[in-house]
């Protein structure tokens, strides 16, 4: 079973980095997609799509690291927590998620229970097993990107780019 959630009016990552944290996961709806990855059965694929990015949580990886870890509560803080971690490597160009065994080697080195997944940028790969994120590289010019740009980080402005187009107005009759 495949489970794709479009969730394409968001973009992930604003300019300087991610647009989502642990603490303010409202932005972007990542709270919302977790309820979604949280909900999902164990063996189904999830695809979390942005305009900018996918997120895809596939295979018994990320279950076994849940297990490993201790924290097996499928909580949406709990899937955020297994996510940012893969979401701050992508916007630094990783390609590849780390294996179970890679995880738990770095876990012994840099992890703690408060951190299940530690984003250790020398050591390469996407740090959480089981979730790959891709992040689409912008190009200049290209229009949802640039109507992107204005909205702050920290959801101050408009949910939505000013640019995007509306809908006719319905005829009055």
């Amino acid at each position: 079973q495949e489970i794709w959630i479009m969730n394409t009016e968001y973009c992930l990552y604003g300019p300087d980095g991610p647009r989502v944290k642990k603490e303010a996961n409202h932005i972007c709806r990542l709270d919302e997609c977790a309820k979604c990855v949280a909900s999902a059965p164990g063996s189904a694929t999830v695809r979390l799509f942005w305009a900018d990015a996918v997120v895809s949580v596939e295979g018994p990886d990320l279950g076994e690291w849940q297990r490993w870890c201790g924290k097996r509560a499928p909580s949406e803080q709990q899937i955020v927590n297994f996510l940012m971690p893969n979401i701050l490597a992508a916007y630094r160009g990783e390609r590849r998620t780390r294996t179970v065994t890679e995880a738990r080697r770095v876990w012994h080195s840099h992890g703690s229970w408060d951190e299940p997944a530690p984003d250790v940028p020398e050591v390469a790969g996407q740090p959480t097993p089981g979730v790959f994120v891709w992040r689409n590289g912008r190009e200049p010019g290209e229009e949802w990107w640039d109507s992107w740009q204005a909205v702050a980080v920290d959801g101050a402005s408009s949910s939505s780019p000013s640019s995007a187009p509306t809908a006719p107005a319905a005829p009055r009759g």
